[in-house]
């Protein structure tokens, strides 16, 4: 059946191409011009200012160990939920294309 209950659009060509132009890059540079120009930082807008260069040095958090528990049973939460979709996904292809599945080897994966 029809999931929408009105008729599509035909979009014409040239907005499809529009669409694919990179918007976000452009507005940034575009907000950028604007605050140099008329010097937002001096009127009190926040802006990012001088951004450093390269990835900070790998280092544990503070507290680490504090809250290592919350940490080890959020990964475990997270890994059951994973299986358990891929599980959901495997057994809707199973069942669209009629094969049979094994959650075991699924688990061993």
């Amino acid at each position: 059946g029809k999931i929408f209950w009105w008729e599509p659009i035909k979009i014409p060509g040239w907005v499809r191409q529009l669409a694919l132009l990179p918007w976000a890059f452009g507005l940034v540079v575009l907000y950028t011009g604007v605050s140099a120009i008329y010097h937002l930082k001096d009127q009190g807008v926040d802006v990012v200012g001088i951004v450093p260069a390269g990835l900070p040095p790998l280092q544990a958090p503070k507290n680490f160990g504090d809250n290592i528990g919350k940490i080890i049973s959020t990964a475990i939460t997270i890994t059951i939920v994973g299986y358990l979709e891929s599980i959901a996904v495997e057994t809707k292809f199973a069942h669209m294309f009629r094969y049979q599945i094994n959650p075991t080897q699924e688990s061993i994966a």
